[in-house]
């Protein structure tokens, strides 16, 4: 297992470090970051303009995940 970090980054709000996270690979990382966008923004709609997920392993950049991507009535999971 490798660990992934995972920072919510805005203009509004500056920096949150969201946590890390244990998974099998960069794959899963990013499966779990866009999910996690997914889930916030459900909860709290689309109030995050301009903000990026980004996901480390270690010193070296997995990705960033735009929000705007993900947004929830995009995905058909989602209805």
């Amino acid at each position: 297992m490798l660990v992934y970090h995972f920072v919510l980054r805005n203009e509004v709000n500056g920096t949150e470090h969201l946590g890390y996270m244990p998974l099998a690979d960069d794959a899963e990382a990013m499966d779990f970051g866009q999910e996690t966008i997914r889930l916030i923004l459900l909860d709290h709609g689309p109030e995050h303009p301009g903000s990026i997920m980004e996901i480390t392993q270690g010193h070296r950049a997995v990705c960033c995940l735009p929000f705007e991507s993900m947004a929830p009535w995009k995905q058909e999971k989602y209805g």
